[in-house]
């Protein structure tokens, strides 16, 4: 079977999956969704992702093993609606070895941002989930690779106390981890420095210029609409200074941006980037 090669990722939702995903989706788009019917479609696809419901995962036992086995397989999403204690079995069950592009979770949010990611190409850069492991923090991001790090990698996080290390929030972009009790924000991009020294020492070199260029010119547009940085609601005024000074808002922070220049996303980010050139 030919298979249309010009999607970056298909994207195979089983049975009752959580949302429907497939309306994201869209004829020129990066990602394409198939539903839970379309098994031996996706067979074929080149770069395929699974999202499944853990009671589920038996039915897509072949479809993932073959694109394991062949390199294809580039995530396999699991929605535990079981107890922690039932997952061996569930995967027993399957006949499934655990893999090395699996990602447990639980709810809509994950899959999200791995879609989010996806259509946009910058997975590498999106936070899919993450967990405090004693003094460590394990993030994983939306290519799935995962990342330990120490608290103490940064002055910030080891001020978190022990018993407020689990307790962050996920920016709903996957652009960066929050612990508001502290007022950490730490993004993938601080996850990679801390992981390795040589990319640490890079960044330290390396200007992030058009970044910092993006946010003068978010500045600039906020000023010249007479617009306070307290009065664009739904951003922090700390967060709204990170971006201001270069840092990558995500899609939320732009709706919020543009709502509060009474414009569309696309019109705001039209507007900023005339004032970058």
């Amino acid at each position: 079977m030919a298979f249309d090669s010009d999607h970056e990722l298909t994207v195979l939702v089983g049975r009752d999956a959580g949302a429907d995903f497939r309306g994201m989706g869209g004829a020129d788009d990066r990602v394409r969704f198939l539903g839970a019917d379309s098994v031996e479609e996706a067979s074929h696809a080149p770069r395929l992702a699974v999202f499944t419901r853990a009671t589920h995962l038996h039915e897509v036992t072949h479809l993932v093993s073959a694109a394991n086995k062949a390199n294809r397989l580039r995530a396999l999403l699991v929605d535990s609606d079981v107890e922690a204690e039932w997952l061996p079995y569930i995967f027993e069950r399957a006949k499934l070895r655990l893999l090395r592009n699996l990602l447990v979770h639980h709810g809509d949010s994950v899959p999200m941002r791995f879609v989010w990611a996806w259509k946009r190409g910058i997975q590498a850069r999106v936070v899919a989930n993450a967990t405090a492991m004693g003094d460590h923090l394990v993030v994983r991001n939306c290519a799935l690779k995962s990342f330990e790090i120490p608290f103490a990698a940064y002055p910030a996080l080891s001020r978190i106390r022990p018993e407020e290390r689990n307790g962050f929030d996920v920016d709903p972009d996957g652009m960066f981890l929050h612990w508001p009790g502290a007022d950490v924000h730490l993004t993938m991009d601080d996850v990679f420095e801390a992981a390795d020294p040589r990319v640490r020492a890079e960044a330290m070199v390396r200007k992030t210029t058009e970044d910092k260029a993006f946010g003068a010119a978010v500045r600039a547009f906020r000023t010249e609409r007479g617009l306070l940085q307290r009065e664009i609601r739904g951003i922090t005024a700390r967060h709204l200074r990170r971006i201001e000074h270069g840092f990558v808002p995500g899609e939320e922070a732009l709706k919020k941006l543009a709502q509060a220049h009474e414009m569309d996303p696309d019109a705001y980010l039209e507007a900023v980037t005339e004032r970058m050139e």
